[in-house]
């Protein structure tokens, strides 16, 4: 299975509003909200990990400096981040891109993000 069907997997879960507002404590730890969907972000923003058969797929990748603890949630929900292979951005605001570039560099996920964000990402 390509990437495609796990892009648009995302997409739904994103269209459904499947969001949670985390606690205002910024080290919030992961854990599984309901059937394959994980929260991974912090307080300040919200990221979700969305395993499949066919790897897993991560909703955004918020703020620059977080990358390494957005791949350290991944790892204690029992994760290994080298099995992302798609990276979805809902938009190119920095605290919902701003660490889609290292993730993309230590994953190998292809990113989808909407053309019309593609300038600032």
């Amino acid at each position: 299975m390509s990437a495609r069907p796990l892009a648009l997997i995302g997409l739904l879960a994103a269209g459904l509003g499947w969001t949670l507002h985390a606690q205002a404590d910024s080290s919030v730890a992961p854990f599984r909200m309901i059937g394959n969907i994980y929260y991974v972000g912090g307080s300040d923003i919200a990221i979700y990990l969305i395993a499949t058969p066919d790897g897993l797929l991560l909703l955004d990748g918020g703020y620059e400096q977080n990358a390494h603890r957005l791949l350290t949630n991944i790892r204690t929900l029992g994760f290994d981040p080298s099995k992302v292979k798609v990276l979805l951005n809902s938009h190119g605001h920095y605290d919902h891109a701003g660490a889609l570039a290292e993730l993309k560099r230590i994953t190998g996920a292809t990113l989808y993000a909407g053309r019309g964000d593609s300038s600032a990402l």
